[in-house]
């Protein structure tokens, strides 16, 4: 499940921080620190209320079982 938080908190990053031209890597590297150190002293977090179970049944025809 933590694969998931991670992959919403790099979405969190592009759309708050990096959605815009940044002229080179030190820039790159100092913008998300700075959204870094501020998401975590806001105590941000990802609340995944999209439990396996649910994302079997609606993506039951993305995503088909296979038996062993």
């Amino acid at each position: 499940m933590a694969e998931h938080g991670v992959e919403i908190e790099i979405s969190v990053l592009v759309r708050q921080c990096l959605n815009r031209r940044l002229p080179d890597m030190e820039t790159l590297e100092r913008e998300a620190k700075a959204w870094c150190v501020e998401r975590n002293r806001l105590g941000a977090s990802v609340e995944w209320r999209f439990r396996t179970e649910d994302a079997r049944i609606k993506l039951r025809s993305l995503y088909p079982s296979v038996t062993v």
